[in-house]
């Protein structure tokens, strides 16, 4: 089987893959993003779903950068819990804007999946590469920052 520090680089390489992907997949999601905001005027959607969505693509993407770059996160403890507790795909407004929008703006539910597909990834990562039993950080990098 494979050391652990083999596993950590395969993960960071993993991670880095999937935020590289989703950074060059943005531009696709445009038109979709104008159909969502419509969407969420038509519907006098009070808490916007699109407005979410932009912070936390852009909060887990600087965190897919850390663990890509650096093998660490910083505050991974905080950040486990702020993960496990934060799904796009469970906001009630995305709920509804999935189920509603049918077939139409499929690069964009796409993007959001694979935005919480990360997520996934990055709660593993922590788990199994960040945080001990203690709350600690378990692993070193080999660089030495």
């Amino acid at each position: 089987m494979y050391n652990k520090s083999i596993k950590v680089n395969i993960a960071r390489k993993h991670i880095g893959s999937l935020g590289s992907e989703l950074y060059e997949g943005f531009d696709a999601t445009r038109a979709d993003r104008v159909q969502l905001m419509d969407w969420e005027d038509a519907n006098d959607v009070q808490s916007s779903f699109l407005s979410k969505l932009t912070i936390y693509e852009a909060d887990l993407d600087s965190y897919a950068r850390q663990a890509a770059n650096r093998g660490k996160i910083r505050n991974s403890k905080e950040l486990l819990q702020y993960l496990k507790a934060n799904s796009l795909l469970v906001n009630p407004v995305a709920a509804k804007w999935f189920d509603e929008s049918g077939t139409t703006c499929s690069s964009l539910k796409s993007y959001v999946e694979k935005l919480d597909y990360l997520r996934l990834l990055l709660i593993e990562f922590i788990e199994n590469y960040e945080i001990d039993a203690e709350g600690e950080s378990s692993y070193k990098e080999e660089n030495n920052e």
